[in-house]
């Protein structure tokens, strides 16, 4: 299993940037310290399939833009979005749970997003907090990323 913790990473932190319109917005939401430039360092993927624990390191980029109907989003996989409200410093999963597929060298797989949390008070670290459930190979596993990125 430890081949597809990395490409889990790609699918919850890919490279691709999302794109959006206008999200909601007031005055107690720190946007632009979410917005810009990729955020981009690594994670720690943990996965664990029936008690067997695998952990992996994973270079992860996301880059958050505004979101068409929330405040920010970005986008992995085609057709696999994660949006996300903030409050304050913290940017939350507000279209969970997403399903994501892809395959890799041991086959197709699908993850359940279903919690997501960024927070980042200066704008230059962020810290990530992912929870997922992963099907591959007919197992079902949890799997967690969690790490801080910076820019």
């Amino acid at each position: 299993m430890k081949p597809t913790l990395i490409v889990l990473v790609a699918a919850l932190a890919g490279a691709c940037g999302g794109g959006g319109g206008s999200g909601p917005s007031t005055a107690t939401k720190n946007l632009a310290n979410f917005e810009g430039a990729a955020w981009t360092g690594p994670l720690t993927v943990t996965q664990n399939c029936a008690g067997n624990v695998a952990t992996a390191q994973g270079q992860a980029s996301i880059t958050l833009l505004p979101g068409s109907d929330t405040d920010l989003q970005f986008s992995t996989l085609p057709g696999c979005t994660f949006k996300f409200n903030v409050s304050g410093n913290t940017a939350t999963l507000a279209n969970g749970p997403v399903s994501c597929s892809g395959s890799d060298q041991n086959g197709p797989f699908t993850t359940t997003v279903t919690r997501y949390t960024l927070s980042t008070a200066d704008g230059h670290s962020m810290s990530v907090d992912t929870a997922a459930t992963v099907l591959t190979g007919g197992q079902n596993c949890s799997l967690a990323l969690a790490g801080t990125l910076k820019r």
